[in-house]
């Protein structure tokens, strides 16, 4: 209610809601964010967002945002707390979303590794099991 509350925003809070409309992939202007925000289930999206699925495209549109020195959860929430708060997830989705990229072909390997691992123990059951008749 505090953000979309402005009629026009300062420029910290039109800057963190460009921002959180840019990693929804959302047309990222003040009036949109006010159709966003005047959704009941704004919040429940921002919490329940598909980070696993944060677009290359979109991560590179992000970072004009989260280069910038003033877009600070801490800067932002002098202006407004809720608008603090949405910086603060901008960064998150930001820093998770490079994160998985590092992580998730490990992830698969370590998958494939294990399927080998359980099928080779399987045929070593088998084998054992031939010894004892």
């Amino acid at each position: 209610a505090e953000v979309k509350a402005y009629a026009k925003p300062p420029e910290a809070v039109m800057k963190t809601m460009c921002a959180v409309m840019t990693v929804m992939e959302k047309t990222p202007s003040w009036g949109q964010a006010k159709t966003e925000l005047n959704d009941t289930n704004f919040l429940v999206r921002i919490k329940n967002f598909d980070k696993d699925n944060i677009k290359d495209t979109t991560l590179r549109k992000i970072e004009k945002f989260t280069k910038d020195s003033n877009f600070t959860p801490k800067l932002v929430s002098n202006v407004s707390l809720a608008a603090g708060a949405l910086c603060q997830w901008v960064h998150a989705m930001k820093i998770y979303a490079e994160i998985y990229r590092e992580v998730e072909p490990k992830r698969n390997k370590l998958r494939q590794a294990q399927e080998k691992l359980e099928s080779k123990q399987k045929q070593l059951r088998e084998a054992n099991a031939e010894l004892k008749k």
